[in-house]
């Protein structure tokens, strides 16, 4: 830790949308009468009348303002040399972060930051973890929403469940909700631009990854495949799938969760549980929940085209372009309003499963007889909370390092904290409560154990249970089937009069189960129905192409028959094998 220094706190990254509203909640805590009143604190950037100018629009009064650019490695080391933590704002991450790392490490600073990018995460802890070790620097990335409330609220869900009792199971699902009508952007485009640099470097983030897991595996056989998984596997489905629980339509979270979490339970599963201490890394799921049909059809549609062209250069440009667009208006470059961020709100709630009598090492055969619901719940996400999760996570490590048993190193929330076991966890609970972010236990009960669950996956007693079709998608491959026999039918009796035209009765009919087909493509994309995409992708354009417009320009040439018939003989022939796939 570093000896005294001139400020407690620096945030890096003040001017930026995040970073302003950092700047207020500390200013508001280090304020007289606030809950950090004797915080000394600064902000920092690239432009000293920016600095100012913000502060004043305010009415902050920090303890000093530091002029620092990522690009000049020298005021970088000299920013983090006055503080004893540096609060980096500054992303995206992997583009930005590492310089600052580095920095801090030179410095003896320790460092927090907002980063939800698994790349830039993985690439410290590869890169980083030895020399900060050396140092005595913490690093703790991940400091934001979404990564503290599944972090941390997976570990709060865990300690639910105390020995002899066991967590098996933490399946987890945000909710948001606005008060009133949504004026404007819910986010900035930043978040946004960087997950679609995410999603276009996945290769690479693979590749690294596979190089940070054997890295760990060489310092200790067996660390870099986490925790064994106790009971069934955890399965959560792609989506959309109605939560009856929670009134709303889940789909599977394609943010940093998993990673987040993941991250932290390899890294506990390397320290040995102290005796009396809760098992804190129970199989993990991450989804996230729309209101309503329509929404649940949007969603479905947008992550589609937003999967499709992330995964290519030219539709990454296009994203990056117009966020607005492919967002319709959730991300903006201006960023939510005042009033928006006022009226917001989330909720994450997990459904936690074990047993009541239990022990990791030996788990039981027999299947879970205990539910444990929790929540962490709080305002506006994506900066109110945050900024409010990112303070409590910089104070913790000022002042909670004497609990947590490490020196030095780079961490994510849940491996910082979950370091120090229970006493660890519950302190970091309290801190984010006291500042509004609040930790819940609904509801825990005894419910009866399934037939089949139990056991633990590395022992092979239990085999998964294939993954049925919903009932949904079994009726709409039905509905499809009897459509494409009527069509099959009408043209073996009207064969003479067949038409194509615009408007007829066969082409408004080849028109809509074409459109049944391209949902059920992005079921495909999406990963609750198999197929291949990319054919499927090609097949359907191609069929779409030929439908809107080459068909109608030859309404009653033979052509035009054929290939309709071939279509109809197709599905007709294939329908019947998809009704008897499992996924």
């Amino acid at each position: 830790m570093a000896p005294k220094r001139e400020f407690d706190v620096i945030i890096y990254g003040a001017t930026g949308y995040t970073g302003e509203q950092v700047a207020r909640a500390l200013g508001g805590m280090a304020a007289s009468g606030g809950s950090w009143a004797c915080a000394r604190w600064a902000i920092a950037g690239r432009s000293k009348a920016k600095l100012e100018a913000m502060a004043t629009k305010h009415g902050l009064k920090p303890t000093g303002v530091v002029v620092a650019d990522v690009g000049d490695s020298g005021s970088l080391t000299a920013m983090c040399a006055r503080a004893a933590i540096l609060m980096n704002a500054t992303g995206p991450y992997r583009f930005y972060g590492e310089p600052v790392v580095t920095a801090c490490i030179a410095a003896k600073t320790d460092y927090v930051d907002l980063c939800g990018e698994p790349e830039f995460i993985d690439r410290c802890l590869l890169r980083h973890t030895e020399a900060a070790k050396a140092a005595g620097v913490i690093i703790v990335h991940a400091c934001a929403f979404d990564s503290v409330p599944a972090d941390i609220g997976t570990l709060f869900t865990a300690l639910q469940m105390p020995p002899p009792s066991l967590c098996a199971h933490a399946d987890m699902y945000h909710t948001f909700s606005v008060d009133g009508p949504l004026e404007g952007a819910a986010a900035h485009a930043t978040t946004f631009y960087a997950a679609v640099h995410g999603f276009g470097g996945a290769k690479e983030t693979r590749a690294q990854r596979k190089e940070l897991l054997a890295k760990l595996e060489a310092e200790a056989p067996g660390s870099s495949v986490g925790p064994v998984p106790l009971g069934p596997r955890l399965r959560v489905a792609t989506g959309p799938t109605y939560k009856a629980e929670l009134g709303q339509y889940a789909f599977l979270f394609p943010g940093s969760d998993v990673a987040v979490v993941r991250t932290s339970q390899r890294a506990l599963a390397r320290a040995p549980r102290k005796p009396g201490e809760p098992y804190l890394t129970p199989q993990f799921g991450a989804s996230f929940c729309v209101a309503g049909a329509k929404w649940a059809l949007a969603t479905a549609v947008m992550g589609l085209l937003f999967n499709v062209l992330s995964a290519r250069s030219w539709g990454r440009k296009l994203l990056l372009k117009h966020p607005k667009l492919f967002t319709l208006g959730a991300f903006t470059d201006e960023g939510p309003s005042e009033a928006t961020l006022a009226a917001s709100s989330w909720k994450t709630t997990f459904f936690g499963k074990g047993w009541a009598q239990a022990s990791a090492e030996a788990p039981p055969k027999t299947g879970f007889d205990v539910l444990v619901r929790t929540s962490v719940s709080g305002p506006e996400p994506g900066y109110i909370a945050t900024s409010l999760m990112f303070l409590a996570m910089a104070r913790c490590v000022l002042e909670d390092r004497p609990l947590l048993g490490v020196s030095g190193g780079v961490f994510t929330p849940g491996a910082l904290v979950g370091s120090g076991g229970s006493v660890g966890v519950n302190r970091l609970v309290e801190r984010l409560r006291r500042v509004g972010i609040r930790f819940e236990v609904e509801e825990k009960r005894a419910i009866t154990p399934k037939p089949g669950q139990g056991g633990s996956q590395a022992g092979g007693d239990d085999k998964a249970p294939q993954q049925q079709r919903p009932v949904w998608q079994t009726a709409l491959n039905a509905c499809a089937l009897f459509g494409w026999l009527g069509v099959l039918s009408f043209l073996c009796w009207e064969w003479e009069s067949v038409s194509g035209a615009w408007g007829s009765t066969l082409l408004s009919t080849t028109l809509a189960l074409e459109a049944v087909c391209v949902f059920e493509l992005a079921q495909i994309v999406l990963g609750t129905a198999r197929g291949n995409v990319f054919l499927g992708a090609i097949v359907r354009g191609v069929r779409a192409i030929s439908a809107i417009v080459v068909l109608p320009a030859m309404p009653h040439a033979l052509p035009t028959k054929i290939v309709l018939l071939a279509w109809s003989l197709t599905e007709v022939c294939r329908r019947p094998v998809m009704a008897s796939d499992d996924l």
